[in-house]
């Protein structure tokens, strides 16, 4: 997974910004208009894009700084916040995993066992979340992309609303409840998903026992079963049979019988297991999701509009060239356009 995300930039060296649209209500577009000539430089294009009244009379607009505006760009500013927000997930993603991997493997190397499990245990988490999360993504984009270009203000702004309340919920959502009350007003305005239940998901997609390896981690992050079983050597049942004897270590420990040598290996099977599953699975939907997000980039020429610079801006190129989607393809023969189909996400893992 490494060798993956450094050869596409993914590196913590790599950094982007979000641009984020904020409704601003309005008296007409011709009075937005004026008022924000009056506030910006002359020098710079902006592009804004206004609702019809709703049943209050109200009426809302957006508008963002943009490098170039055409007619054919009547709805790229939505898409640019979309694009933007789409790509600040995705790498976020990848370095907390990067993150969660790099820390198991130097764990385990050191026999630091609780510290490992409690690296591998949220890196478990991480790929359940964003694969479910990502199927989601890539669904309402499906729908969006394979209905056509956006014809009218009212269907541009139905699909903007879609997306963005899926990413405001995988982004954003928490669990602070009124035990902190303070916390819960300020940062529990999206509910988190229950990670058990994505976990759940996953192991029923994938080979290997994910869900033990996932209780095992559990149980030895919290104070419980694992602890025993993380710094003990196996029990010694005495020739009477009238008790047994076990040793317990700071390490990892183990009873040498003769040839033989007996030791508790619950907890680091349970690490092993569980890691080469998460990196299996996130390896693959990284890949995928990533397709998905530059099938947005080059579909709606987000990028292209952009005024800022941020990571994975790419661009559609002569229809000859090869496609900067990472499909190895001339440019001509990807798919790329409204109402084409959009690229796959994986629903099992073998």
């Amino acid at each position: 997974m490494n060798g993956f995300l450094d050869d596409i930039g993914a590196t913590n060296e790599a950094h982007t910004v979000t641009l984020r649209l904020i409704a601003c209500r309005i008296e007409s577009p011709t009075h937005f208009i004026d008022s924000l000539q009056s506030q910006v430089s002359r020098d710079e294009t902006w592009a804004f894009i206004s609702t019809s009244p709703d049943d209050s009379g109200e009426q809302y607009a957006y508008a963002l700084p943009v490098a170039h505006w055409r007619p054919q760009d009547a709805y790229s500013i939505l898409f640019v916040e979309i694009h933007t927000v789409l790509v600040a997930w995705w790498l976020t993603t990848a370095w907390r995993a990067r993150q969660l991997a790099r820390a198991a493997m130097a764990l385990t190397e050191a026999h630091d066992v609780i510290a490992a499990a409690a690296c591998v245990r949220p890196l478990i988490e991480t790929a359940a979340a964003h694969w479910v999360d990502g199927r989601k993504l890539v669904a309402a984009w499906d729908a969006m992309k394979s209905a056509g270009h956006p014809l009218t203000d009212a269907d541009a702004f139905k699909r903007r609303g879609t997306l963005m309340a899926i990413l405001n919920e995988v982004i954003f959502g928490a669990k602070f409840d009124n035990r902190a009350p303070e916390l819960q007003r300020l940062w529990g305005r999206f509910q988190r998903s229950n990670v058990l239940g994505q976990v759940e998901k996953l192991a029923k997609v994938t080979s290997g026992d994910l869900q033990s390896a996932y209780q095992w981690l559990c149980n030895t992050v919290h104070p419980s079963i694992g602890n025993s079983f993380a710094f003990s050597a196996p029990p010694l049942v005495h020739d009477t049979r009238t008790h047994m004897m076990t040793w317990f270590a700071g390490r990892p420990i183990h009873i040498k019988n003769g040839r033989e040598n007996h030791a508790e290996r619950t907890v680091q099977a349970a690490t092993a297991e569980g890691a080469t599953i998460a990196l299996k699975v996130l390896r693959n939907c990284l890949d995928a999701s990533l397709r998905m997000i530059d099938d947005v980039a080059l579909t709606t020429g987000a990028p292209d509009v952009a005024n800022e610079q941020y990571w994975r801006n790419i661009r559609p190129v002569d229809r000859n060239k090869i496609c900067p989607c990472r499909s190895g393809l001339k440019a001509k023969r990807c798919p790329h356009k409204w109402g084409d189909y959009t690229p796959s996400f994986p629903a099992i893992f073998q």
